[in-house]
């Protein structure tokens, strides 16, 4: 996905999805490739879990708008 740009929504989108549990970097790849973008992804998070019959921490949009925030002061840039 090199030479992508992100608006600050889908940054936040991308992040909440890295952050949620038992995303590791293949099924977030493979999540933005089956549903076509990380809101549609968190979307269909909790449906995925109830399949699977077991729950899944999804991260909320504070705690990353607080990561995104830290971050920020510390001059990190995503890349």
């Amino acid at each position: 996905m090199g030479g992508l740009r992100l608006t600050d929504d889908q940054r936040l989108s991308w992040l909440r999805l890295m952050r949620s549990e038992s995303i590791g970097p293949r099924s977030f790849r493979s999540l933005l490739s089956r549903y076509g973008s990380a809101d549609a992804a968190l979307a269909a998070l909790p449906e995925i879990a109830r399949r699977r019959g077991r729950p899944l921490r999804i991260a909320t949009l504070a705690e990353v708008e607080r990561e995104m925030a830290s971050a920020r002061r510390l001059g990190v840039r995503f890349l």
